[in-house]
């Protein structure tokens, strides 16, 4: 009897110290630009001017849909079986639409506090997935809307994981205001931010 009460009693300060381990890590304001522009339900459109076999102007239109918005907000509550962090992040899906091919569903932004260092997410656009690396910052001025964007990221196929999909990428540029607002094709062809429409 009294060896099982010794037993209780250890457990109990041994949970209590786990628990008191539990470490939470939050991001600060100036993190969260890679998913505080979008919400599920949103509805994002691209636009690409191409010439016909007749050598007219015509236009293409390209579509992101955010299916999904998942963010955790530490509790204080650890799996000490995997980490003694309790950490804030955010996952959104979508799938997209190109020419007449609408795509699977699939990660568009993944983004988790770490421990030490920038907190980068992971992005998957079409064929193209940026996981880590160095942020090259760039300015674009977008045909569509005739905006000046000086809050870049440009991403190249090079420097990133090249997946798999019907029309593929080799660069990409994200604002920090607006989200992806740019993408090329290998073949050159460019699409552009028009609008966002959410529900």
């Amino acid at each position: 009897m009294k060896i099982n009460f010794t037993k209780k009693i250890l457990l109990f300060f041994i949970s209590l110290f786990l628990y008191s381990c539990c470490k939470e890590l939050r991001f600060n304001e100036s993190e969260t630009y890679w998913t505080d522009v979008y919400k599920k339900g949103d509805v994002i459109t691209f636009k690409s001017n191409i010439f016909s076999t007749k050598n007219e102007l015509l236009s293409q239109i390209d579509t992101i849909f955010i299916l999904n918005k998942t963010e955790n907000k530490p509790t204080g509550n650890c799996n000490f079986m995997v980490s003694n962090y309790d950490v804030e992040g955010c996952i959104i899906d979508y799938n997209y639409k190109h020419d007449s091919t609408l795509s699977e569903p699939n990660l568009f932004v993944q983004h988790f506090k770490e421990n030490k260092g920038e907190s980068l997410p992971v992005l998957r656009v079409y064929d193209m997935e940026f996981s880590r690396g160095k942020l090259k910052d760039t300015t674009v001025v977008l045909n569509t809307t005739g905006a000046k964007l000086t809050d870049c990221y440009t991403f190249h196929s090079k420097d990133v994981y090249k997946g798999w999909s019907v029309f593929k990428l080799k660069t990409f540029v994200w604002s920090k205001k607006m989200g992806l607002v740019m993408y090329i094709g290998e073949n050159g062809q460019k699409f552009e931010y028009v609008e966002k429409i959410s529900k």
